[in-house]
């Protein structure tokens, strides 16, 4: 498991809501946050939030797909 501070990759499937920009926060049904470094079509370079970071951006919803 990434630990706070390590870069990670989110590809997205669909979006419904408005784009978000650099700073903004995706967070997890489990609390997890992640701080969005760049937003590229469908990917999101961001790095893990620790726990008691407190977000200053928008903070977005995530629901993750099933893997093939």
């Amino acid at each position: 498991m990434k630990q706070p501070g390590d870069p990670v990759t989110l590809r997205r499937i669909w979006w419904d809501a408005q784009e978000p920009v650099t700073g903004d926060v995706i967070k997890t049904r489990t609390g997890r946050m992640y701080a969005i470094l760049e937003v590229r079509e469908n990917q999101l370079d961001c790095v893990v939030m620790s726990p008691d970071e407190i977000p200053t951006g928008t903070v977005f919803a995530w629901e993750w797909s099933g893997r093939k």
